[in-house]
């Protein structure tokens, strides 16, 4: 087949003003946020140029990266690749839709892909969508009902609702202990099979609104699990969808819920003001009858979201309402309560934004005495936090014992978050590698490996 020249890719490397290693160097820093290491450099794009066509999924990540050089939706066609058809249609949404959408249709159709293996990871190499603006919550919408003259259906209610309340509880703790990779195909199996099923079956609206919700907290789950893994940009889709759930059974919770997970996201892949705005419109999303417990949960994350753009006195005093609502927060369920240990670390957060690195420990010392006892994954992260600071802060001898700490408690978990972890000590340790302390712990971090 004959090569033509790629004439759109030209036009927009000139529309953005950009050189072929700087071009080269964007897709590079895309691939990154989930977890590709890419090494294209100018004659990288030279040969897209003469109308070679890369592997997928580099299409998606050239067209997502044009997306934000010039600020409107590009696809691969629209940048010259022809043939990059990826195995599910992507949402080509800026954000979440405005409108009710057949959000239980996607939800099949989706996890139904995920859960196979080998779609999975086409799936995996779909790009973070960085543009759009937070969404506000729309007026009307679904009324949760589902499957209307869907007779051939068992008829749905308090049952399978507390079954879906047990599945969101065993699957957030499949995340807290084992991480991210360990439940993901499960989980997908489970909302394409069963979750969908119940969704279309006959029943009255007040058992299809809590059949969405609880929906609506798996997928969000399994957005955590796809983030936790590196994968961000399905895990961005699915965050999407369970935002439409959220909408179209008219629960404000969870959609608010969602919108700060977003903004965790966004902070994560450093797209920090994206990552304030959704930070905020959470907050400003929250329903008044809305518990303690969710509502320090969206305030710790405007104040990391507000102190990673140096707004000192706007994060303290936000971190300050967040830490008077989780006093009073319950506990005992995974979308109902705030643990004292991740607040205390999202207060690390703030302090460690605003480079109070001494307030910064503290508080992640007490959220390392705080963390249950199940919470393998998030007491891990605590961990390689406190010796990223303690390094920072040169107190050598005390950071390695609490990197060896950090060591026992990732053994085992299947957690991208907790392997980056590892890399960037290692990275930190290796200049001070004279240090008998320092070869100690690097000598079982290789052993380990």
């Amino acid at each position: 087949m004959e090569r033509r020249p790629n004439s759109r890719l030209r036009a927009l490397l000139a529309e953005a003003a950009w050189s072929n290693e700087q071009c080269a160097r964007a897709v590079n820093a895309v691939g990154a946020e989930i977890g590709l290491v890419l090494r294209y450099d100018r004659t990288s794009v030279a040969h897209w140029l003469s109308g070679t066509q890369p592997r997928p999924p580099v299409p998606h990540l050239v067209a997502e990266t044009f997306s934000r050089r010039l600020g409107r939706v590009m696809t691969p066609v629209a940048v010259g690749f022809a043939h990059s058809a990826p195995a599910v249609e992507p949402d080509r949404r800026a954000g979440p839709c405005t409108a009710p959408a057949p959000a239980v249709r996607t939800l099949g159709s989706l996890a139904g892909h995920d859960a196979d293996p080998v779609e999975r990871t086409a799936l995996a190499g779909e790009p973070y969508r960085a543009l759009g603006a937070p969404p506000h919550w729309p007026e009307g919408g679904g009324t949760g009902r589902r499957g209307a003259g869907r007779r051939e259906l068992a008829r749905v209610g308090v049952a399978e609702v507390d079954l879906l309340r047990g599945a969101v509880r065993h699957f957030a703790a499949a995340m807290d202990v084992h991480g991210g990779g360990h439940a993901r195909p499960a989980l997908a199996h489970y909302l394409a099979d069963t979750a969908t099923t119940w969704l279309h079956a006959p029943g009255d609206d007040r058992t299809h609104r809590q059949l969405g919700t609880q929906s609506a907290y798996l997928v969000f789950i399994l957005a955590r699990m796809h983030s936790d893994m590196g994968c961000h940009g399905i895990a961005q889709r699915y965050l999407h969808l369970a935002l439409d759930l959220a909408h179209e059974v008219q629960d404000r919770a969870a959609w608010a819920i969602t919108l700060r997970a977003m903004a965790a996201q966004a902070l994560h892949l450093e797209h920090r003001r994206t990552a304030r705005q959704y930070a905020q419109a959470a907050v400003d999303a929250l329903p008044a009858h809305v518990g303690d417990a969710v509502r320090a949960f969206a305030l710790a994350q405007l104040a990391v979201t507000q102190a990673a753009l140096g707004e000192r006195d706007a994060a303290l005093a936000v971190l300050s309402r967040a830490e008077d609502h989780g006093r009073r927060a319950g506990v005992g369920d995974p979308f109902g309560d705030y643990p004292s240990g991740a607040l205390s670390f999202q207060k690390a957060e703030v302090h460690r934004e605003l480079g109070d690195l001494r307030a910064a420990a503290r508080a992640l010392h007490r959220s390392t005495r705080e963390r249950p006892a199940h919470d393998r994954r998030g007491l891990a992260l605590t961990l390689a936090r406190r010796t990223e600071l303690l390094l920072r802060s040169g107190r050598i001898g005390e950071a390695c014992e609490v990197g060896h700490q950090f060591l026992e408690a990732g053994g085992g978990l299947r957690s991208h978050s907790v392997v980056t972890a590892v890399r960037t000590m290692r990275g930190s340790l290796e200049p001070l590698a004279r240090h008998p302390s320092v070869r100690a712990l690097l000598e079982r971090e290789r052993s380990l490996g």
